[in-house]
């Protein structure tokens, strides 16, 4: 070993060792170019989307929340922590990502905003990561929020117009369960409040109008009420018939019914009871 002129040598297979660095590097480019993929994604979606550290303040932004909240660029957003939606307490935008971190599952709540100097209302939803930090987007509702309002109105509308009328009406949903009944029809059908309002399906309104007496009576009553569930699966024209010396209409489609009874007799016989 210590002779002059001496030289020693290592030799091992790097085989292995080789293969395993060929691998990693394959593995290291397709990781790149999946996050290119994914960044791309993110900054082309037309919706805010955000990323959040672990101590839930603003670390990434795409395009599209610069925009919303009126930002330079990303790093202007990120440094002076432009928040998408207002309020900073309970149901605020860091309130949300705490929930959703604390109970390890996404969390959705509707928040208001203000973009393009418009009230907007937007679906937040943050989503806890591996990493302790909770990534977000943010849905546009407005136009929801505000057809639901306008059809609210419509039915409530449509609800005191019909408790005006003379003759009753009972709606049915597709469940075949009571959605509505006007005062009229609960007075003919000796109704009770607090009974409706455990929404009973058709076949028990058809026999608590039977229990009342305001019911024809028939030999086969089960064959009577299984065609009148029949209205359920039928479509095309209105039906009509008789309901107890009064008279009934069947407006409705397919999973749906509305029945209308009107009659003097009827009125008379609930005034009666």
């Amino acid at each position: 070993m210590g002779a002059a002129g001496a030289v020693l040598l290592w030799a091992f297979d790097a085989t292995d060792s080789e293969a395993e660095i060929a691998r990693l590097g394959a593995e290291t480019a397709r990781l790149g170019e999946a996050y290119e993929s994914l960044t791309g994604l993110i900054e082309a979606a037309p919706m805010p989307m955000w990323y959040r550290a672990t101590d839930l303040r603003l670390a990434m932004v795409n395009t599209a929340y610069v925009d919303a909240v009126e930002g330079r660029d990303a790093a202007d957003v990120v440094a002076r922590g432009l928040e998408l939606v207002e309020g900073s307490g309970r149901g605020g935008p860091l309130a949300g990502a705490a929930v959703a971190r604390e109970q390890g599952r996404p969390h959705q709540q509707v928040l208001p905003a203000t973009i393009d100097g418009a009230r907007r209302s937007l679906q937040i939803y943050d989503v806890p990561l591996p990493s302790g930090g909770v990534a977000g987007f943010a849905i546009d509702i407005e136009e929801l929020e505000q057809a639901r309002s306008g059809a609210k109105r419509f039915a409530e509308a449509q609800r005191a117009m019909l408790d005006r009328l003379s003759a009753g009406v009972a709606q049915f949903g597709g469940d075949r369960s009571l959605v509505f009944c006007n005062q009229p029809f609960r007075r003919m059908f000796a109704m009770r409040s607090e009974w409706l309002a455990d929404r009973p399906e058709f076949d028990r309104v058809l026999e608590r109008m039977r229990e009342a007496n305001r019911l024809p009576e028939v030999r086969d009553f089960p064959s009577w009420k299984a065609e009148r569930r029949d209205w359920f699966m039928q479509t095309g024209a209105a039906q009509g018939g008789s309901v107890g010396g009064g008279r009934w209409r069947r407006i409705g489609t397919s999973g749906a019914a509305r029945i209308f009874a009107s009659s003097r007799s009827l009125c008379r016989t609930a005034a009666c009871c």
